[in-house]
């Protein structure tokens, strides 16, 4: 909590999380929009599983309580912020356990729906999700264990949102082109979400002259993100676990 006791240089250095926030959520409520938001207000959305609306509402939760904590931090309220981190940590929880509901579920249906499509889909990309929650479980879990870190606490909980940069962008693409993005459409999700991994690091090297060691954490999640999806999606080396849960 060093950083807390500079309330000269606080606002600076915590008003770049307040706007990263606020850009991962309208990314994520610009994304969605087309395959959940909408076609929830229109009446036009089919899935049964309960799962999705859970999720979404999880999701949706702890972006808009991202927003709150860095406004919080930027104003010098730690008090209500830790007392929120809390809440926090229950909404974590009900975003991982049924976004692994959603995606099983997901491939449960793939296997069994006799639709080629849809499987080939499915193998392709239901790695995706795999990553994308074991990375936030990972950078929640290390935030909180490392709460009383300012400095480690503040980017690891930037880095656990940016979890949420890759699925947005992707269905963002999906909006625009009224359907799956061609392959080539499909590079903006690792340039986007590398662009957003990467502000943390920039952002300190021009503040403080130097960027923080935390970030070498994610180095794993964006090899997986930027590398191994895409070969994930050519090589189909995760549709033997496709198969496996679809099977139960």
């Amino acid at each position: 909590m060093q950083e807390l006791a500079r309330p000269a240089n606080a606002v600076v250095k915590t008003s770049f999380y307040g706007i990263v926030s606020m850009l991962i959520l309208a990314l994520a409520i610009s994304g969605f929009s087309y395959t959940y938001f909408h076609p929830m207000i229109t009446r036009g959305f089919t899935h049964t599983n309960p799962f999705i609306h859970w999720h979404a509402v999880s999701a949706v939760l702890w972006l808009l309580l991202y927003c709150v904590q860095t406004h919080l931090i930027a104003n010098h309220q730690p008090r209500l912020h830790m007392s929120l981190g809390m809440f926090g940590v229950g909404v974590a929880v009900l975003f991982w356990f049924t976004g692994l509901a959603t995606a099983t579920q997901a491939a449960h249906y793939a296997v069994n729906s006799g639709d080629p499509e849809l499987l080939a889909f499915m193998e392709a990309l239901h790695i995706a999700p795999t990553v994308d929650l074991i990375a936030f479980a990972l950078f929640v879990g290390f935030a909180v264990r490392l709460r009383r870190r300012g400095d480690i606490h503040k980017r690891l909980m930037f880095l656990a949102s940016c979890v949420f940069v890759p699925p947005s962008t992707f269905r963002f693409i999906q909006w625009f082109t009224q359907g799956p993005p061609s392959e080539a459409q499909g590079m903006f999700i690792p340039l986007v979400t590398t662009a957003f991994l990467l502000a943390g690091p920039v952002y300190d090297k021009l503040s403080q002259g130097h960027a923080h060691k935390v970030y070498w954490y994610a180095l794993p999640y964006w090899v997986c993100m930027a590398a191994g999806i895409p070969l994930a999606t050519e090589t189909r080396f995760w549709a033997p676990v496709v198969h496996w849960i679809g099977s139960f």
